[in-house]
């Protein structure tokens, strides 16, 4: 058995306990990862693969989380490059039973080597967040230096990472964010930022490239405006909505990520080289992460949240 959070009643009321529940067991092309830190994503407590197994089979005992840093505690056949005591960092299938428990399943595409230059912690909050601004800049975006990219929701997990990617890229970077971490994006490398509270980004910012929005609502159709003809508006929090979808003079996508061995070593280089910082907001124990997703629904968050799993 294994100590694991889990989650009752569907949606953000959820309520999140501590629970003993079976130590799963690798099978072929797996591992069993001995789970050191998770990342919380809150959303997550909407998502139906949350509550219910790909084949639409209600979870026994829904565990939320699916990024990780770890040792590897077992293996199962076909995972040659993978061994016993390597530690690990990465993002889990969402499909699955998540990572905030003692133990979890990864397959080896799921994970790789983690970076040697932070902590457990730090190494947690990376996967999802440096995934989506990946995927969604270089992949979908195809960022290059010079494109003006405006980043709605540019100091929580992903646009955290957007900015440091994107600065990296020598792109002009434009962020939104609340008065109080308006800073933080500054010095993230925003070359503006814009207090979404005190103004409206449309009478601020235009000829803008690309938008990636982690925020979705209104923000989402008013960035249509701002965009260059031929522009891209990327959506991580939410679809287009059917009447912008296809809008004659800007382009717009919405994509979930998707776990990639290939780019967490890349991503894993560029934190050891110092170009992503990953920012932690804030760090809580296991047995208390309902007051973690507490935390979170308060809004405004700094980075991510992250649940220690091994006590010091």
């Amino acid at each position: 058995m294994m100590k694991a959070v889990c989650l009752e009643r569907c949606g953000r009321a959820s309520t999140v306990n501590l629970s003993d529940v079976p130590r799963p067991k690798p099978g072929p092309g797996e591992v069993l990862v001995h789970v050191h830190a998770a990342g919380i994503t809150l959303t997550e407590l909407d998502w139906g693969e949350t509550w219910r197994t790909r084949n639409g089979i209600p979870r026994a005992h829904p565990i939320p989380g699916h990024e990780l840093c770890g040792e590897v505690a077992a293996v199962g056949v076909g995972t040659p490059d993978l061994h016993t005591g390597d530690r690990v960092y990465g993002l889990t299938d969402f499909a699955r039973d998540g990572a905030e428990a003692e133990y979890a399943i990864a397959t080896a595409s799921e994970i790789a080597r983690a970076p040697r230059s932070v902590d457990d912690l730090h190494a947690a909050a990376v996967p999802l967040a440096a995934l989506t601004a990946w995927q969604a800049l270089f992949d979908r975006a195809r960022l290059e230096a010079g494109h003006r990219l405006l980043i709605h929701g540019a100091a929580g997990g992903v646009g955290c990472v957007a900015v440091q990617l994107a600065r990296w890229a020598g792109a002009h970077v434009i962020g939104t964010a609340s008065e109080s971490n308006l800073d933080l994006v500054r010095a993230l490398g925003a070359d503006e930022v814009v207090d979404h509270e005190a103004v409206h980004f449309e009478d601020v910012v235009s000829d803008v490239d690309v938008v990636l929005d982690c925020v979705g609502g209104d923000t989402l159709t008013r960035s249509f405006g701002v965009l260059v003809d031929d522009g891209l508006l990327i959506s991580i929090a939410q679809p287009i909505p059917d009447d912008r979808a296809d809008d004659p003079r800007v382009h717009a996508q919405f994509f979930v990520v998707h776990p990639d061995r290939a780019q967490l070593e890349r991503i894993a280089e560029l934190v050891d080289q110092g170009v992503i910082v990953p920012i932690v907001d804030a760090v809580v124990p296991l047995e208390r992460a309902q007051e973690a997703y507490e935390h979170l629904a308060k809004g405004h968050a700094r980075g991510k949240t992250i649940l220690k799993v091994i006590p010091s």
